[in-house]
């Protein structure tokens, strides 16, 4: 049987508007993929803040203890305070750690979600531009 070129173009519209549908689903996929990492991230992000709580709790537990301390000799006074020091100097390095990691965590849960949108847009004025197209013909 015979078929017009219209009829041909038909048929590669219905296909290309498969693809563009079959796209659609992928990115509906890949959205959901990146909100899951999304959200683990921002759940990760909660417990680096609980662990710098912990840690700022436990530094201002160590600030107290040097304040408070008494000790009957002045050596064993200087050795305790000079562990304590110690102990102060690793924490705020812990809350530096943990302060970078929050905010790296933070700025690429952004920057994912920032690249997913831009991805989105671009997909969707893709479509957009093929269903006008469809439409034209």
């Amino acid at each position: 049987m015979f078929r017009s070129p219209a009829e041909g173009e038909l048929d590669h519209l219905k296909e290309q508007l498969q693809c563009a549908e079959a796209e659609k689903e992928a990115l509906k996929k890949a959205t959901r993929a990146q909100k899951q990492r999304a959200q683990r991230s921002e759940e990760t992000v909660g417990q680096l803040r609980t662990q710098l709580m912990e840690i700022e709790t436990q530094l201002a537990d160590a600030v107290s203890a040097t304040e408070n301390w008494s000790s009957s000799s002045h050596a064993k006074e200087m050795k305790d305070k000079g562990q304590l020091e110690m102990e102060i100097i690793l924490l705020n390095s812990g809350i530096t750690d943990l302060t970078e990691q929050l905010h790296g965590h933070e700025k690429k849960a952004s920057s994912e979600r920032d690249g997913l949108l831009d991805w989105l847009n671009e997909l969707t004025t893709e479509s957009t531009t093929v269903h006008l197209e469809n439409q034209r013909t």
